[in-house]
């Protein structure tokens, strides 16, 4: 199974559903509104594969843009295990890309 981000000028990223979900999590840890928290662990509790950035609220959504841009690369260098098969691949290119994409966002940059 796959997971995708889609972003409101129609771009997405997809990827594996425990890549996707690694995402999630990322996102959810790093965030102060449990709001957000909830709602993000919830679609990983219950598999639904997607989230779409234009159906959040304004704020939920320029916190996971930020959380994107500034956090996931350096927590997932330091949090994915050492001995993950292609761990720096992973993290160079696929969440790079997914990075990339973020600061590619309509809505990047607005909000601080």
């Amino acid at each position: 199974m796959a997971g995708a981000i889609f972003f409101e000028d129609g771009r997405g990223w997809s990827n594996a559903s425990w890549s996707f979900d690694w995402v999630l999590e990322v996102i959810a840890r790093n965030t102060a509104d449990a709001e957000l928290a909830h709602d993000l662990r919830f679609i990983i509790k219950n598999n639904f594969g997607g989230l779409f950035l234009e159906q959040l609220p304004s704020e939920h959504r320029q916190e996971v843009l930020r959380i994107m841009d500034h956090v996931l690369i350096p927590y997932s260098q330091a949090n994915l295990p050492a001995d993950m098969p292609d761990r720096q691949h992973y993290i160079e290119k696929q969440l790079q890309e997914l990075v990339d994409l973020s600061h590619g966002s309509a809505t990047a940059g607005e909000g601080g």
